[in-house]
Formats: structure tokens, sequence, C-alpha cells
């Protein structure tokens, strides 16, 4: 006859005395004290018990969990919205009492308010989301039974006393156990034709019904909206030294600086408003608190400057705020680009290339805290922005004690944030070597895919018209290859020999042309068989003999989606082929995107040039685009000199390129990358000039790099020898990247 040591209670629907036919029972046993080896053993032969009786003998599935007293405080929102409607069953009777001030003294009264919400939000994506449906979910959706529940479990959070289900609640109730035993089985999506059968079962007509379980599911939404509108007039905690008094947070000045900002993320998720007084916080933060923090994102973040908290959180973005970067194209501030960042960041959808990316980090903490960071190197001017982000924020996560995976993660972010934009900017993303050396660099999927996304929201966070289609698509290029040479168990080497016989396989011609397709694809150089598909290399083959017969040809495709124009150029290949046609370009005051140059090695040589070009961000218009081929043709043979369209247009021809710098990618090809003032004409001037050093030029990009024009040539010796760093030295002199 000792007392009883634990207490058997009911909870979720069971616990609040409602079950629908084959509904389960839940039930919970709580014990008084800590757990023994015989209470265990007693508990475990209590389980099979009711298993056997419930579920063997009468066939009720049952529901059961043994909560012990020290595990309370880190239940989640689902299983202490089971306990507050939890209802005595046997044992103790002061089981119920201790369990329910234990719920209370460990409630953590926001983050479970946000958690109903969440799931309330989920719900009505899932089902329908306005009582006014049609074929209503009468548990889930908006006006269902969860309504009402949420809205007492709201409303109990914010120290409200739950109100007794009325006779809107009591409607659905009956409409929903009629409906399961109609099915036989638990469904709660009423249609049309059970919505008939139910109203017959109820003995009234189907008008009736649909509208009383309409005005039902009515009452229902509104006690949940109510509950919602009440948030911003309570008072209650959101952590232990901030609270939220009638819709504004206070910070107490016990707070650290890591508690006021993960308070101030919860705040923002419940649209509470944040005082405009500097808060006096501890300048002290706890690696979980303050990323969560930085990850809820842009009005977050906002919220604790606005209130002192980002100060005395991140003291050295303080100087960032009101910094100007050096390259005119930003339209922000240091901290106000880093701030939109984070907004491109959080605007991702599933369904993108770059959206699905996001979706399929396991932490998207690390990337976050790149992205407010990034740019905080730029407070000072003696070395790279990025190295000097990086010293600096490695400080920061050794001050946060942000365990070492991600704490390596934000720095190397950091310290690298500007490579796949140079790449995507400045090489060449169809050829193969290219994603090879990114791979090289970046060391695993997981940094390419942070990187990725931390590129294009930089990128698209300067200025509108910084990221362009063209720049996503070498992206999403550079990005699948490189992944591809991550994923390869066993990469094979590029055979130059079998990707020929793939391309002469792939196309039917007759057999005196066969033997010409055959003949000029042996005669492609490697770099041209890997970069270009069987159909394009089948367009410049025709091309090839067209120019043959007529001293050139030249074909151009708009690719509007992307905003470019393609000229494919071919001509019998001599010295400074392609320095006329980027004078004609140039002449035609037309951006230049890239170039893939090639010259066969027949007897009789062709050179075949594949450039890009926009012009104000558009592909050409028909007109234009004719005008333009027009003007290669009578450059090409000879009719007119590049010199003089540069010429009529007010362009000097002999214009040496005087201010630039130069760095050089030692390899085979070489890559030449040249930095000079924003401006057209750089790409044209320094082909010419490697064009006299008597260097042939396979392939080239040019565009635009931290505000400054930029280029990237890929470069080697007419034998196909590699060009060294002392060759450009000797030839462009010392000034160097």
């Amino acid at each position: 006859n000792e007392p009883a040591s634990m207490t058997l209670l009911a909870s979720g629907g069971y616990g609040r005395s409602e079950l629908s036919p084959g509904s389960d029972i839940d039930i919970t046993l709580f014990p008084l004290s800590a757990s023994s080896p015989e209470q265990d053993d007693a508990v475990k032969k209590l389980f099979r018990r009711i298993h056997t009786v419930f579920g063997d003998e009468l066939g009720i599935q049952v529901g059961y969990s043994y909560l012990l007293p020290f595990s309370i405080a880190g239940l989640d929102g689902k299983t202490r919205s089971s306990l507050l409607d939890c209802r005595y069953l046997a044992g103790a009777p002061e089981g119920p009492a201790d369990l329910t001030s234990r719920l209370w003294s460990t409630m953590p009264a926001a983050e479970f308010i946000i958690e109903k919400i969440d799931e309330r939000v989920r719900a009505h994506q899932r089902h329908n989301d306005t009582p006014y449906a049609t074929h209503p979910n009468l548990k889930d959706g908006a006006g269902g039974l969860r309504s009402f529940h949420a809205a007492c479990w709201i409303g109990s959070a914010l120290g409200e006393r739950p109100p007794r289900p009325g006779q809107d609640y009591e409607f659905v109730q009956m409409t929903r156990n009629i409906l399961h035993a109609l099915a036989g089985r638990i469904v709660d999506d009423l249609s049309d034709s059970r919505r008939r059968e139910v109203a017959a079962v109820m003995g009234v007509s189907h008008a009736d019904f649909s509208s009383r379980l309409c005005e039902s599911m009515i009452s229902l939404h509104s006690e949940h909206q109510r509950a919602l509108e009440r948030i911003k007039d309570a008072r209650f905690n959101l952590t232990n030294h901030v609270e939220s008094l009638r819709g504004e947070v206070r910070i107490s000045a016990s707070a650290t600086a890591g508690e006021a900002a993960y308070a101030l993320s919860l705040a923002s998720k419940l649209d509470l408003h944040a005082p405009d007084i500097p808060a006096q916080v501890e300048p002290s933060a706890r690696a979980s608190q303050a990323l969560t923090a930085v990850a809820s994102g842009e009005k977050t973040i906002r919220m604790m400057d606005r209130c002192g908290v980002l100060e005395a959180l991140l003291p050295e973005l303080t100087d960032c705020r009101t910094l100007v970067p050096e390259a005119a194209i930003h339209e922000y501030t240091v901290l106000e680009h880093s701030l939109r960042t984070i907004r491109k960041l959080e605007g991702l959808r599933d369904g993108t290339f770059l959206g699905d990316l996001k979706a399929g980090l396991q932490d998207q903490n690390p990337l976050m805290l790149a992205a407010l960071l990034h740019d905080i190197g730029k407070v000072e001017d003696e070395a790279e922005h990025s190295d000097i982000g990086a010293e600096i924020v490695d400080e920061i996560c050794s001050r946060w004690g942000i365990y070492t995976q991600n704490h390596e993660m934000v720095v190397w972010l950091v310290k690298n944030h500007l490579v796949l934009s140079r790449f995507i900017q400045l090489r060449d993303p169809s050829n193969p070597d290219t994603a090879a050396q990114l791979a090289e660099i970046v060391g695993s999927p997981s940094r390419l895919i942070n990187l990725a996304l931390l590129t294009w929201a930089d990128a698209a966070a300067v200025a509108e018209e910084v990221w362009t289609p063209v720049q996503q698509t070498f992206l999403e290029e550079l990005f699948r290859r490189t992944l591809y040479i991550f994923e390869s168990q066993s990469p094979s080497e590029l055979d130059p020999a079998a990707a020929r016989q793939r391309i002469i396989r792939r196309s039917e011609l007759d057999e005196i042309a066969q033997q010409e397709w055959e003949a000029f694809v042996e005669s492609l150089p490697a770099q041209a068989v890997f970069s270009a598909s069987t159909d394009e290399i089948k367009k410049q083959f025709l091309l090839a003999r067209r120019a043959a017969d007529e001293g050139a040809a030249v074909d151009q495709k708009a690719i509007k989606d992307l905003g470019v124009t393609e000229f494919t150029v071919c001509a019998p290949d001599e010295p400074g082929r392609l320095s006329q046609i980027l004078g004609v370009m140039y002449a035609m005051d037309l951006s230049l995107v890239g170039i893939r140059a090639a010259t066969t090695t027949s007897d009789q040589p062709q050179a075949i040039d594949v450039v890009t070009v926009s012009r104000s961000g558009r592909s050409l218009s028909t007109a234009y685009g004719k005008r333009t081929s027009d003007q290669l043709l009578a450059v090409l043979k000879g009719e007119k000199h590049a010199h003089e369209l540069l010429s009529d247009g007010g362009k000097d021809p002999d214009r040496v390129q005087e201010e630039f710098r130069w760095k050089l990618l030692e390899g085979s090809p070489a890559i030449l990358e040249i930095e000079a003032p924003k401006g057209r004409g750089m790409a044209y001037r320094m082909s010419r000039r490697i064009h006299n050093e008597g260097w042939n030029i396979l392939a080239a990009r040019a565009g635009q790099w931290a505000g400054r024009g930029a280029a990237a040539f890929y470069v080697e010796m007419p034998d196909g020898s590699p060009i060294s760093d002392q060759m450009v030295r000797s030839a462009l002199g010392e000034l160097k990247v």
C-alpha cells in the first residue's frame, strides 16, 4: 500500500476527451522522481500489457510516452501542446500539478508561439487557407479544429485562461466524427459527396448543413486570428532578460548582446517593434544565439542595428555603416550592401537553380554570417579586403565560440568570396581546365555550393544591372562542371581523339561531305573540340566551306533570354585576324562578353572565331546584327580596314592601352588577365599588343571586375609552346595585378 510514485495521464485529443472513430489514444507516464532500474522495468511491463490489451485484443492504437521530470525543459512545441491538454487517469494524484508547474516554469513562450504559428501556416499551405473553402479539411484547414486548439495554446503561452469549446467547435467535431464513421477510416477532407452523406445523417438539407459548417469554421478561424492579434497586446518573455510589452521589445541591462540578438530574431518573426533607444547590454554572445540571429535575416539585423545590439555584438561593422566603396558601380554603403546581400539570399525560392542549392544546405548559418561580413575588410586599405576581412572574421568566430567546421567555412567564404565571380567574368566556362582549376581552389562540394550562393547574392546586391542572364548561365555551367569533378570517383582524362570520334559519329552526311566533315573535325584543336557541341561544330564546318569559296563567312544568332548575340566568323587564317574582328566590334560600340578562337590545322588553315557581344545589356536587333555582319565580312575580305571603321566612328585606331595591370597563370595555354580603367576598346587594344608580340589567342573573356575593365586572354606561342611570366614581363612591363 505504498503511495504511487508516478502518474498516468491522457494527452492530446484523449486528454481533451475528444476521440473520433478510429482515433488512437495517447497516454503519458510521469514519475514524481528520477527513474530507477525497478521503475523502468515496471514501465516496460505496463506498456507491453497496454499494447496487448488495447492493440491486439481491442484493435485500438495506443501512443505512449515515459516523461522524466528532467526532460521537460527540452520538450518541443508539439509535445508541450499535447501535454497542455493532459487529463489525470490514475496513479499519484499530485502528478498533474507537478507536471503543469514544470511545463510553465520551462515554457519558452515566444518560441512556442512561433512554432504554433508556423504549424498553422504549413497546414494552410497543404489544405485550405480560408474557412470559405467548399472542400475543407476539418482538422488542419483554416477554421478546422486545430484553429481553435492553436488559439488556446497561444493564449495559454500568453498567460490567458483557455476558453471552453462552444457550439461551433462541437459542430465541426461532430461533422468530423460522422465523416470518419461513414468512411470507416480517418478522413478529414470533406468532399462534395461526403458532405451530402453527412447532411443526410444529420437529417438536414445539404444547403443548411453547408451554411452551418461554413459559419462554424469561420468562427474557429476568427478565434485563431484574435489570438494572433492579442500577441501584440500581451506581456510575455522572449528570453530570460528580454520581454515583449504591448508589442514592443524591452531589453534588460542584464542581457548579453547574444541573448538580445536572439530575442530580436524571435521578435521579428512575431512582428514586434524594437525601440530606437540603444540598449545597454553585455558585449558577449554564445555562438548559437548570435548565429541564429544573423541567419534569421535582414529584418532581424536591422532591428539589432536600430536598438544598438548589432554594434555591441559586432563592433567591427560600425565603420561599415557609412563607408562608401571605391568602385563607383556600388549603389550602397558597405553595410547596406551586405544587408541587401542577405536579402537576396532570403528571397531565393525552391524550384530555381540557386533556390534548390540553398534548400539543400544542411546548415545555412555560415553562409548568412559570411554574407553579412564578406566586405568587412574594406575598413582598411592596406591589402586586399578579402584577406583583411578573413582575419577579422577569424577573430569574431573565435570570440563567439563558433565550432571548428562552421568557423572554417565562414573564414574561407570571406577570404574567397571573389574567386568564383572572377572565374565567371574572366575564364572560359566551356574550357574543361576552368572547372578543374576551380575545383582545386574550392576543395569540396559544400564550399562550392556556399560560394555559388554568396557570389550571386553579392553581385546582385551591388546594383540592378550588375548580374546578367549570361552571368547566371556561366555560373550554372561552371558550377555543374565543377561539381561533376567532385562527384566523379575516378574522372577520366580528356581524350581529344575520342571526343573527335564521338562528334564524327553523331553526324549523318552524304559520303563526300562525310569525308570533308571528318577531315574538318580532325583539324580542330583540342580546345575547340571540348568547348563546343556537335551542332555548333557542324555549323562551323558549313561556314568554313562557305568561307573557302567566298573568302569569309559570318553567322549570327541572337540569344534574347541571355541578352547577347553570338557571331561565328570563318575566314582564311592570317596574323591579326582576331584584332580585326575586335576592331569591328569596338567600332560598332558593342560590349564584348566572350571569345572562342580556333584555327584548323588543315593545308589551308581557317580561323574560326565565336564572338559573343551585347548592346546596352541586350542582344542585337536584326538590323543591327546584319549591319555588324556586313562590316565583319567587308573587313575579313579586305574590302575595308578596321582602322577605317574606327576612325569613322570617332575612335583612335592607333591608341595604345597605357594604363593596365596584368597577371599570368602559367599553363598550356597560359591565361593572361588584364585590368584597366573601365571603358570599351581595352580588349581590342590589348589583342593588338598580344598580336604584335607574335602570340596566339585561343580564347578571351571581357567585362568588368571590381568596377574596372577586365579581360582574360588564353595565349600560347605559334608553335603551341607555353608563354612564361618572364616573357610577359619583358613584353608588358613590371606592373602586375
